[in-house]
């Protein structure tokens, strides 16, 4: 995304620059942008705030970007940073602000839609907004793009106590694979020797449309669908599913044995 320039409805996004420096300062020194966008104490100046966001995004930190309008005017800024969460992953915590000029004008909610967009090119999978709980335009901004409150319970930033209790919004970025649930609950029940209950749900699963670019594919089923008709001694069904999965492409080691031993002690085949 480095170098790339992000279109818009209403405009543009493009990589901040040191050349930036005037622009932040500016925006920055509007009395309530703080409230939408919280900065570190040491970041307060415009040239030591606009550094850090350039040279994070040379170093991959992190994303930064300056919000054009479509008169080729700065308007605003979004950025996204790769923080720790509470487990073992990381996320990308995104914040952004608009000169007063030009809210309510959708320019927020486009360019967050955008980000959301390109973040999708990278395998950080969750994207995340820190929203005071007076800040109803962002929270409305937050609904609009699908974000959502995880947990109600807010939280203060003792470093900026001046903005108040804050929340966690979360959203995914890749889209979810909805055949993953049953499909897990299919091969639990397998594992448990519970075959009966195991093909239900792997037939459940595939009438769940496949997600594009899943690895949960009709061909893997029908493997397993396979497998568990063969452990409960119909020989014959096990036998086609299996052979259905290799007519999809989708030959392996396990799928050979089990057609070898059909053949060998079924008769099958």
């Amino acid at each position: 995304m480095h170098g790339q320039i992000i279109s818009l409805p209403n405009g543009f996004l493009r990589d901040i620059t040191l050349e930036d420096v005037s622009f932040i300062n500016d925006l920055f020194n509007e009395p309530d942008v703080d409230f939408f966008y919280v900065r570190q104490s040491y970041h307060r100046t415009a040239i030591a705030f606009t550094s850090f966001l350039v040279s994070s995004l040379e170093l991959g930190r992190g994303l930064a970007d300056i919000i054009i309008d479509d008169e080729r005017e700065p308007i605003g800024l979004i950025t996204a940073e790769i923080v720790p969460d509470n487990t073992e992953h990381i996320r990308w915590n995104i914040g952004y602000a608009v000169n007063s000029r030009n809210r309510h004008k959708g320019y927020a909610s486009s360019s967050l839609a955008g980000y959301m967009r390109a973040l999708s090119d990278f395998s950080i999978n969750t994207a995340c907004l820190d929203i005071s709980i007076d800040n109803e335009a962002s929270e409305a901004v937050a609904k609009k793009c699908g974000f959502e409150i995880r947990d109600r319970c807010g939280f203060l930033d003792h470093e900026h106590p001046e903005v108040g209790l804050r929340r966690h919004w979360f959203k995914s970025i890749h889209a979810q694979d909805a055949r993953i649930p049953c499909f897990q609950s299919a091969s639990i029940a397998y594992r448990n020797k519970d075959y009966l209950t195991a093909i239900r749900l792997y037939m459940e699963t595939l009438k769940i449309p496949q997600t594009e670019g899943s690895q949960l594919t009709d061909a893997q089923i029908y493997s397993n669908l396979g497998m568990a008709y063969s452990s409960i001694g119909e020989y014959q069904k096990a036998y086609s599913y299996l052979r259905k999965a290799t007519s999809l492409g989708l030959i392996n080691a396990s799928i050979q044995k089990e057609l070898a031993w059909l053949r060998n002690n079924a008769g099958i085949g």
